[in-house]
């Protein structure tokens, strides 16, 4: 605005000056004798056309200078407004440019921050994951609950975000207790399909034993939480060695004591003698008697006394008197045994 005032302002003095010279050369002026021009004359005309000149130029400045300052002021005024306004409306642009950014930048953030993880992403926490299970570390595609499953590769040797079975003996999640052996419950470990491993077949539950002559052999695990009841096995005619029935002897003492016991015959055990049953010796007969050659009933060593039927004509094993004879001489003279003893065998056959 300020430029265009000041070129109206040029444009019209120059206008000015353009009509003082035109007014001089016009021949306006008084011409002298000789065809010149009156130096009067001119003078006259020059002081007016100065006068006139000088008048046209402050009648030019004057409202040049005050058009220009009525520009310059309004020119001002709107160049202040617009400069104002220019400013707010940058400011305005900038701040509300800046600020939308800004909330678009950190939406964008905030979205790209909590794009939910797929299975099998590592993750700390379940809002990591697009599933909300975080489990062993990774995101996973179902809950996964229970000691034996698992989500992670190194754990269950399937891909990790599957919930499957852990490796069989293992326990990672410490979810199965080791039961007593004797038990054949649960052995601390996963059985790989899920749930805990009960003590397998090769698992004793019940150690061997051996005594009073019987043992008892040791029992495995069935493989389903049992253990069975092992059945007795009498060791007779051997005794019992450590856990076991001994199958030979060196004496009677590798023998079975228990009724009815055995004696050791030559490295083997024999079963003692009931009464009547031939015998050496009273350790070879159930009743500790051997007399007259065969296993007696009761201890029959008395005068006259004998326990084979060949002497007292009972059966064997019957400890009797022997009636009128001596066989065994025990009598002195002629004498013969009875039921009194050694008499005469008259009065033995009641003559």
């Amino acid at each position: 605005m300020v430029l265009r005032a000041r070129a109206r302002w040029l444009a019209a003095l120059m206008l000015a000056s353009a009509s003082s010279v035109v007014g001089c050369s016009g021949g306006t002026g008084a011409e002298g004798p000789d065809g010149g021009l009156d130096a009067a004359a001119i003078d006259g005309s020059h002081v007016d056309a100065g006068r006139d000149a000088t008048t046209d130029a402050a009648a030019i400045d004057a409202p040049s200078t005050t058009d220009a300052a009525t520009i310059d002021a309004p020119s001002t005024t709107d160049a202040a407004t617009i400069d104002a306004s220019s400013t707010t409306d940058a400011a305005a642009i900038t701040d509300a440019s800046s600020t939308t950014d800004a909330a678009a930048i950190d939406a964008a953030t905030i979205v790209d921050a909590f794009v939910p993880a797929p299975p099998g992403d590592d993750c700390t926490s379940d809002a990591e994951c697009g599933t909300h299970f975080c489990v062993d570390g990774v995101c996973c595609a179902t809950a996964c609950r229970g000691g034996c499953m698992a989500c992670a590769l190194s754990l269950t040797g399937a891909a990790s975000g599957t919930c499957a079975p852990v490796r069989a003996g293992t326990d990672p999640h410490d979810g199965c207790v080791a039961a007593s052996v004797s038990s054949c419950g649960t052995d601390g470990s996963c059985d790989g399909s899920g749930t805990c491993a009960l003590y397998g077949a090769s698992t004793v539950c019940t150690s061997a034993s051996c005594t009073s002559d019987v043992a008892l052999p040791s029992a495995h695990c069935d493989g389903a939480g049992h253990c069975p009841t092992p059945t007795p096995i009498p060791c007779a005619p051997y005794a019992c060695d450590a856990t076991a029935c001994r199958s030979s002897c060196s004496t009677d003492v590798d023998c079975a004591s228990t009724a009815p016991g055995a004696w050791c015959n030559a490295g083997v055990c024999v079963a003692r003698g009931d009464d009547g049953v031939p015998c050496t010796g009273d350790n070879q007969c159930v009743s500790n008697v051997c007399a007259d050659g065969v296993c007696c009933g009761t201890v029959c060593n008395g005068p006259c006394m004998a326990c084979a039927s060949i002497y007292t004509g009972q059966a064997d094993g019957t400890c009797d008197v022997i009636m009128c004879r001596d066989p065994r001489n025990e009598c002195p003279g002629t004498s013969v045994c009875s039921i009194d003893g050694c008499v005469p065998l008259r009065v033995c056959i009641g003559l």
